[in-house]
């Protein structure tokens, strides 16, 4: 696996420090992101959705209630990305909060905002230089936002106002590291003094995606969000076990020199992928109890293949894996655990996480132990053949 020398370290900024005055009803005196769309709070689904690209970390930028943010997410870990949760001590305006970190940025920086969701492949960002970008939607939609609404793009790519224009923000911007200085102020907005400037002296270049955009911030909106999410959302999947299956199986690979993907590996995901199906890792990982490699060499091996992948506009929604073993050199792992498999835990993980269509999902693996886990779960399984393409073409 050999990233590319293009690869741009990019940090993810989630924007959650609204109050959400126009749904406090629905909120139950929660902050705003963590409104329940079914089963799962909306900034989960933003995580998910984010933390399958290869991001160095996530900062949620949290404001109102933030201390509920802070509790659930700080310090976490999700599909090997760390989260960060700053609460800012008084409103700054979406600009302002930004400013406030901007001691600790270090890399290009993709914006967000924590109540709104577009369904959008990001893994060209890692390899756009020295640009900033702005995602762009049909006006259609919603037109809120005045001074981004009426939008269009040049033939060169770069983002104009014009009263004709059919496009609107969609609230992602990638900010290029060079550029970070523009966030000296303590208090303002960026989409109309930092974005709009920008707009106005050409330096931003227009991303148009076309897919699913929700902004939940209204009434309306968040009840077309519990109605639509859901189904939007809701796909079979995959489930892979990974020595064997995804990779040659040389004994407890743990060194990125040692994983090398099994044939068909790549042109299987990228066939799961464009037939609409998640794609998920499920691997015991009894090496780290075992005191084979480490926990840092685990995650730093998955780091490696998450941005490998993006180099090949690949990736996976998730990863699940389980270091207990009865066994166990380390205390904190010498356990009976139903998250290992055979047991079940794993997938029910998934499972509570995802809109996930069980029905139609699939479970791959090459031990005992991975069917019985898709036997407890009702996932029809299959054990690995020798090409991963020519069994997935089959499959589905």
């Amino acid at each position: 696996m050999q990233i590319s020398k293009n690869f741009q370290k990019t940090d993810l900024v989630i924007l959650a420090g609204g109050y959400g005055s126009r749904i406090k009803k629905y909120l139950k005196d929660n902050p705003k992101p963590l409104v329940k769309i079914k089963k799962i709070a909306f900034l989960d689904i933003l995580i998910n959705h984010y933390s399958k690209f290869p991001f160095e970390q996530i900062i949620i930028l949290a404001g109102y209630r933030g201390n509920k943010m802070y509790k659930k997410y700080n310090n976490k870990i999700k599909n090997f990305v760390k989260i960060k949760v700053i609460v800012e001590k008084k409103p700054l305006g979406t600009g302002g909060s930004v400013s406030a970190i901007s001691n600790i940025l270090k890399n290009n920086i993709l914006i967000t905002n924590a109540d709104s969701f577009l369904n959008v492949n990001l893994n060209e960002i890692f390899f756009i230089k020295n640009k900033n970008v702005m995602y762009l939607t049909d006006s259609h939609h919603y037109n809120s936002n005045k001074q981004l609404s009426n939008i269009k793009i040049d033939k060169n790519g770069t983002i104009k106002k014009n009263e004709k224009g059919k496009l609107m923000n969609a609230g992602i911007y990638l900010i290029n590291k060079k550029n970070l200085n523009i966030f000296r102020k303590k208090s303002f907005s960026l989409e109309n003094e930092i974005i709009s400037k920008l707009i106005n002296q050409n330096k931003i270049k227009g991303k148009y995606v076309a897919n699913f955009f929700i902004d939940m911030g209204t009434e309306k909106n968040l009840k077309k969000a519990k109605k639509i999410l859901p189904n939007i959302l809701k796909k079979p999947a995959l489930f892979l076990d990974r020595d064997g299956v995804i990779n040659h199986d040389s004994g407890y690979v743990h060194k990125v020199k040692d994983f090398k993907l099994r044939p068909g590996v790549k042109e299987g995901l990228r066939k799961i992928l464009d037939n609409d199906y998640y794609l998920f890792i499920v691997t015991n990982q009894a090496g780290v109890a075992k005191k084979i490699y480490s926990k840092n060499d685990f995650f730093h091996l998955h780091k490696i293949l998450k941005k490998y992948l993006s180099s090949i506009n690949l990736y996976f929604h998730d990863t699940e894996f389980c270091f207990f073993h009865p066994e166990s050199k380390i205390k904190e792992y010498k356990k009976q655990s139903n998250f290992r498999k055979p047991g079940d835990g794993m997938v029910k993980n998934i499972l509570k996480n995802w809109f996930v269509d069980k029905d139609k999902s699939i479970f791959i693996g090459n031990k005992k132990s991975d069917k019985l886990c898709a036997d407890k779960s009702k996932i029809s399984f299959f054990y690995a053949g020798k090409n991963f393409n020519d069994q997935i073409s089959e499959l589905i």
